[in-house]
């Protein structure tokens, strides 16, 4: 009988921001412009573009993987985006997901979860606000 061995990962990062881009030369990835508010004049909106960042540490290689993104809106509305699958090398898995339109149907707290079949592992909170509110004069500028 085949022993059972449970997922052990670690989330070291994960991230939303402008763009992530790989150094050709050290393999490294340049992440551009972390973010965690964008500012809409009405709603709907659709933020045009923007990118997840992840890196994970995967302790079993043996298994596959497979990687989701789900944005649940202020009130609650779950909108996964297509599962990939999830190349894991050296037990780390590190990469990025563009993101293209993300639709803001209304302002308030969203949360952007990472899962790994199935389950939850990270998750990202982002605050839509509505030009000219209050936490936009505070020296925040506009995303």
């Amino acid at each position: 009988m085949a022993s059972y061995r449970p997922m052990t990962l670690e989330v070291q990062a994960f991230l939303l921001c402008d763009s992530v881009m790989r150094d050709a030369q050290t393999g490294k990835a340049i992440i551009h412009g972390v973010f965690d508010r964008i500012w809409a004049t009405n709603f709907p909106a659709v933020h045009k573009s923007c990118a997840a960042y992840f890196r994970i540490r995967i302790d079993d290689v043996s298994r596959d993987y497979k990687l989701e993104l789900v944005v649940v809106t202020p009130s609650g509305l779950r909108q996964p985006m297509p599962e990939i699958p999830l190349a894991v090398a050296n037990s780390l898995a590190e990469g990025n997901i563009n993101i293209e339109g993300l639709p803001l149907p209304e302002a308030g707290s969203y949360e952007i979860e990472l899962r790994i079949n199935k389950s939850r592992v990270a998750r990202f909170f982002l605050t839509v606000l509505t030009v000219g509110t209050e936490e936009q004069t505070h020296g925040r500028s506009i995303h």
